[in-house]
């Protein structure tokens, strides 16, 4: 029988499952009907991979630098804009 004890303390859940696959369809379904408050606004989530995106509101650590100039981004998208504008 297929148990993860990270799942099952993610979702609390005592299922067991004959395969992997099985485990891994169950654990998927259960993130996407499961929301994820933030602990500092009212904002909800249905994935960690989302709330993690939102907590960088939060926070003004740029963690993002440009290989040419060092400026620093909060966001990849906001490196790739400015690489885009200001080295090609």
């Amino acid at each position: 029988m297929y148990t993860e004890t990270e799942k099952k303390n993610m979702f609390n859940c005592d299922k067991e499952f004959a395969t992997k696959i099985d485990l891994d369809g169950h654990s998927a379904r259960e993130e996407r009907t499961r929301e994820i408050a933030c602990e500092i606004c009212d904002h909800k989530a249905t994935t960690r991979a989302h709330m993690q995106k939102h907590l960088k509101t939060h926070s003004e650590e740029k963690t993002n630098v440009c290989r040419v100039c060092r400026a620093a981004y909060k966001y990849v998208r906001s490196l790739c804009r400015h690489y885009a504008q200001k080295h090609k």
